[in-house]
């Protein structure tokens, strides 16, 4: 069965914790932290605050009897936030690119500004009285309809 310290360090070293980050953030030299990842001193009770801030998803239960799993099942699906997360970067690096080819075409002149309206009729941006408008990509932009 693993001591206190040994699981503590294993719990650090899963989350990319420094030992020297830990001291940081608990206003404590590296050589406590150091004291408990070697089982020769046992923190206070304002540490184990202060750790679960620093991994929220960290099973005290498990840290200190070595019972239970390690760390808890997080509400929030973190593979699901990191490909939202790429799609985001994905989209913006698109409309980056689009507005610096429509800065681009409205620099040149009048004569190859006819290209600017392929760009305007991707869906992504809309014109009206001279002024351009970004729209989400899966927007359907259309005449509305009114009804009496």
């Amino acid at each position: 069965m693993s001591t206190f310290g040994e699981r503590l360090r294993d719990a650090l070293k899963k989350r990319g914790v420094k030992s020297i980050d830990l001291a940081d953030s608990l206003g404590v030299s590296k050589s406590t932290v150091s004291f408990y990842l070697s089982d020769r001193t046992f923190p206070n009770k304002e540490f184990f605050v202060i750790l679960k801030r620093i991994i929220p998803d960290l099973n005290l239960n498990w840290l200190l009897t070595g019972i239970g799993q390690e760390f808890e099942k997080s509400i929030i699906d973190s593979n699901a936030i990191n490909i939202e997360v790429k799609a985001l970067k994905t989209r913006e690096r698109e409309l980056t690119d689009a507005l610096v080819n429509m800065s681009r075409l409205i620099a040149q002149p009048q004569a190859q500004q006819s290209k600017l309206k392929g760009v305007l009729n991707t869906g992504n941006f809309l014109q009206i009285g001279g002024r351009i408008f970004c729209a989400p990509k899966h927007t359907v932009i259309g005449t509305p309809q009114f009804t009496h």
